[in-house]
């Protein structure tokens, strides 16, 4: 089969294996349900906003949830008055917006250098593990960090073309969609991105006073109607609590997720695979004659640093960088293509080893769940080894998915030494994809049984008109979301004080931990089941 860059970029066909990718970023979406926290949560806010009609203030249990500004949630809203109030739903935007992301960086790569370079760059982007994963989820950064990377790069065109005055409005906007999507963040990484900038070219490229009010005319023109719309409905103090619980991210480990510096640096090293050492050589230097890919490499080093820095740290926090990865990681490839050249040994070995750990990482974990009952040994607390304690029905074959990774890393490491570099690329583009899907089928549903399946089944049997469900001294958002929870509801469900002691006259049922008993020398609670590391409860009042 021929795939060279100059056949697979002729007439349509780029836009061909666009389309067709973000059906690959669409199937499955609803394979498998919505997972804690972040997930389940995001949905849950979208679909009260159905419940409610109010679409300018974001909530959690019919109570404003100051965590968040509203746009993703309009996003998922829309998605849900669509296809339902699902996890297809939930998940449809990124799917969608990872269709976006090729055509895009497509555009740009073929605007900044060629056709064939954007169409590397697209691919590149496409086989990374970390981002392919994210696409089909339903959480808030693919949107947000999409946003950012537009203002960043109509703020690079601004100082390339300063006569043309679309792109600082540009830039201002989708700086502004980025604030109204996650927050202040958005703004401060386009500000740092640009500070650094400056600094290294020491302000020869400086925008005029000009620039920076067309650059404001586009930000505030978006920000204003969120801000002022949020305080005639809400008042000052939603906002001001937003900002606090900003500032709160970057000061104190938030919901527990203290990590220690280095984090983000495993999370890209592992989780950016096979594309991070193609890009290494570039974040240390780059030609100095190529501005854009100076402001890329500013960009992957200002959001490794400064989410290595804040105390509050979540795998996602680190997303951003994956756009400057796949930019310089094209850029090595397309160059070595140019030169009919080899990649070089370290990394097409490295990239090996690599695939071939994470195929036996698949394979390892896939064996373990099907023989569960033979490593209960390694859980030692109760919890985890009662959600392993249970039955799940296996088709015996499904560790096998994890040869098609170890193949896609042994093909592409065979091309790529005979200098068949596009034939490495194109079999990855195939291989890592094929394997995530599969898994989406095979794996990941089947794992989810043991996780939270238990506590998720009783959730969504109880949850209808006639009852009210409560998860008990761990937090969730199952029980809003999966538990059809209703605006009536919201003071009984708003604490667990409340589920002990407050009257309703609707069925209350209750779900803990296996670990925690306090419900059992309850006896205004009924014990009406247990299955893996959950436990079940009826209030008998």
């Amino acid at each position: 089969m021929k795939v060279s860059l100059t056949y697979l970029s002729e007439g349509k066909r780029p836009y061909i294996i666009i389309f067709l990718c973000t059906l690959i970023y669409m199937l499955g979406l609803g394979q498998f349900r919505l997972f804690d926290w972040d997930e389940i949560n995001f949905a849950e806010s979208a679909r009260e906003m159905l419940v409610t009609g109010d679409f300018f203030r974001t909530q959690i249990n019919f109570e404003t949830f100051w965590e968040k500004p509203p746009f993703f949630f309009w996003l998922q809203a829309a998605s849900m008055k669509l296809f339902g109030v699902n996890e297809f739903a939930a998940r449809f935007p990124n799917a969608l917006f990872g269709g976006v992301y090729l055509l895009t960086l497509f555009l740009i790569g073929k605007k900044e250098k060629n056709k064939e370079f954007g169409l590397v760059w697209m691919l590149v982007f496409f086989v990374a593990l970390l981002p392919f994963i994210y696409f089909k989820s339903g959480i808030i950064d693919p949107v947000f960090n999409y946003f950012i990377f537009l203002s960043i790069y109509f703020l690079y065109r601004t100082i390339r073309v300063p006569a043309d005055a679309k792109w600082p409005i540009l830039s201002g906007l989708f700086s502004a969609l980025s604030v109204v999507t996650k927050g202040p963040v958005g703004f401060l990484l386009l500000a740092l991105t640009f500070g650094v900038r400056m600094l290294i070219k020491k302000f020869k490229e400086f925008p005029g006073i000009k620039h920076f009010a067309l650059f404001f005319v586009g930000f505030l023109g978006i920000t204003s109607i969120w801000v002022l719309t949020d305080v005639s409905q809400n008042g000052w103090d939603n906002l001001r609590d937003f900002f606090i619980y900003q500032i709160d991210l970057f000061n104190k480990p938030v919901a527990g997720h203290g990590q220690p510096f280095y984090y983000h640096f495993i999370v890209l090293a592992l989780g950016c695979f096979p594309m991070v050492v193609w890009a290494i050589p570039r974040l240390w230097k780059v030609n100095p004659e190529d501005s854009f890919a100076g402001w890329m490499r500013i960009l992957f080093w200002v959001v490794l640093i400064l989410f290595s820095v804040v105390t509050t740290k979540i795998i996602h926090y680190s997303s951003m960088c994956y756009l400057p990865l796949s930019f310089l990681a094209a850029k090595t490839l397309y160059e070595i293509q140019e030169e009919k050249a080899s990649l070089p040994s370290w990394m097409n070995i490295w990239n090996l080893v690599q695939g071939l750990i994470l195929s036996v990482g698949i394979i390892g974990m896939a064996w373990i769940f099907i023989n569960s009952q033979d490593f209960l040994w390694m859980f030692p607390d109760a919890f985890t080894k009662s959600s392993m304690n249970i039955s799940v029905e296996w088709m015996g074959w499904e560790p096998l998915v994890g040869l098609l990774l170890a193949s896609a890393a042994i093909f592409s490491f065979l091309f790529f030494k005979r200098s068949q570099n596009i034939k490495g690329l194109f079999v990855y583009a195939v291989g890592l994809p094929l394997t995530l899907v599969i898994a989406q089928f095979t794996l990941v549903p089947q794992i989810e049984k043991y996780t939270q399946g238990p506590m998720l089944d009783f959730v969504e049997k109880h949850g209808n008109e006639n009852h009210v469900v409560h998860v008990y001294a761990f937090k969730s958002y199952a029980d809003f979301f999966y538990g059809q929870a209703k605006p009536e509801d919201a003071l009984l469900k708003s604490s667990n004080k409340n589920i002990l002691n407050m009257p309703s006259e609707k069925e209350v049922y209750v779900v803990c931990r296996i670990d925690n008993n306090d419900l059992d020398t309850n006896p205004q609670f009924k014990s009406i089941g247990q299955k893996g590391g959950w436990k079940f409860y009826k209030r008998l009042f």
